[in-house]
């Protein structure tokens, strides 16, 4: 079967490229599988920065235009699955599947179909240009994102010529449902556990995620402080705080990374920027406990899209052992059961408060880690791979 896995993003390698590139390696064992993207990305960095192994996956550049010039690109496959974010792209394959990582596009809002006829008419005909496109790349990155991320007229069709629709957790499904009215079939992101163990354990607490202002931002600046609060004022000596992430172009997500270094200048605070695979299994297995805080601050039910939909870091650290102590909102409540694998906190406070239980108690501390490394198993590539193909079988029913 010819199937071609659309990501517009796939130069970013992050969350959503990952699972990309897992669900091409699995279908790619018996079937011929094109990756599809806007940019060349070169796949000795996909080993580099993901450890994925992109041996039988053939990758395929598609113009650099927007979603709506692009459904004639479809039609050669019998499978298209469309895996990038924001994106619903009409397709004209045989069978056609929808990956949502997060239904950020209501179509409730009175002000969407405006927006959307205003870049109809005037934004995808600039955009159609080329010089204007590489003049906006250069002048406003962001900003030439954010213009092919506006569905087209035609959303809501779009969305009904897919056989399939598939959410990454409950929480994602939850408002596909609020926002489309429309079901759809949870596939949970799917973690390399055989690359994952725990090594030598030191007094490290690790967070993982790419490094950005605004949207589902991951909230290092507040980890931060309160890390620092947890050394000045907690006393906890001897604790290491280390930030992995990818960066990101940009002025206002440079400047919000240099706000973030210059706050733990002076404490046992690590930044490992862009690093590869390598540097975060050997963290991955040195850290004791992880911590995660996206949507701290937030309203979940004003703005679900900023909190994380899921959280691959989170299944990843808990598979080399480390105790994850996260904010309890969005998918992360799928993931840790509280008390038991890890902690779920509301505030800073009961975040410090459980990082300082597990960091004065080495007993509790190795229960919890036994439990997190055995539950890490049930998000496995193996149980992924086995959803993926009940699933397409499903999408070729449909069909």
């Amino acid at each position: 079967m010819r199937i071609g896995i659309y990501n517009r993003w796939l130069h970013v390698l992050g969350g959503g490229e990952r699972f990309t590139l897992y669900l091409a390696q699995i279908l790619a064992k018996d079937n011929e599988v094109y990756v599809i993207s806007q940019r060349q990305v070169n796949p000795g960095e996909i080993q580099a920065r993901l450890g994925i192994d992109i041996t039988n996956i053939r990758f395929e550049i598609w113009p650099n235009l927007p979603d709506v010039d692009l459904s004639k690109f479809t039609v050669p496959f019998d499978l298209f699955i469309n895996a990038s974010h924001m994106s619903v792209l009409l397709p004209q394959a045989t069978r056609n599947v929808l990956i949502v990582y997060f239904p950020s596009w209501s179509g409730q809002e009175w002000w969407q179909p405006l927006l959307s006829l205003l870049s109809q008419y005037i934004v995808w005909p600039l955009l159609r240009i080329e010089t204007f496109r590489s003049a906006l790349a250069r002048l406003m990155p962001d900003g030439l994102a954010r213009l092919y991320r506006i569905p087209p007229l035609h959303f809501r069709e779009a969305l009904k010529r897919y056989n399939l629709i598939c959410a990454i957790s409950r929480f994602t499904q939850q408002w596909i449902a609020e926002y489309w009215g429309l079901p759809s079939e949870i596939v949970y992101p799917p973690v390399d556990i055989e690359k994952l163990t725990p090594l030598e354990k030191r007094n490290i607490i690790l967070s993982v995620g790419r490094f950005f202002s605004g949207g589902h931002n991951k909230k290092q600046l507040e980890m931060v402080q309160a890390f620092k609060y947890l050394c000045t004022t907690k006393g906890l000596h001897g604790w290491e705080f280390h930030l992995v992430g990818n960066t990101t172009c940009g002025f206002r997500h440079q400047r919000y990374l240099g706000k973030v270094r210059a706050e733990a200048e002076g404490y046992p605070v690590f930044f490992h920027l862009d690093a590869p695979f390598e540097v975060l299994q050997q963290l991955y297995g040195q850290a004791k406990i992880y911590w995660h805080a996206s949507g701290y601050g937030e309203n979940v039910n004003r703005r679900p899209d900023r909190f994380e939909h899921f959280g691959i870091s989170t299944v990843e650290a808990m598979a080399a052992g480390c105790v994850p102590v996260v904010i309890g909102k969005g998918g992360q409540k799928e993931i840790v059961i509280n008390y038991e694998t890890g902690f779920l906190w509301e505030t800073l406070e009961e975040l410090m408060d459980y990082t300082e239980q597990l960091a004065r108690n080495p007993a509790l501390w190795a229960k919890m880690s036994q439990a997190a490394l055995q539950r890490a198993q049930d998000f496995s590539k193996e149980v992924f791979a086995s959803r993926v193909y009940e699933l397409v079988l499903n999408a070729e029913k449909r069909g």
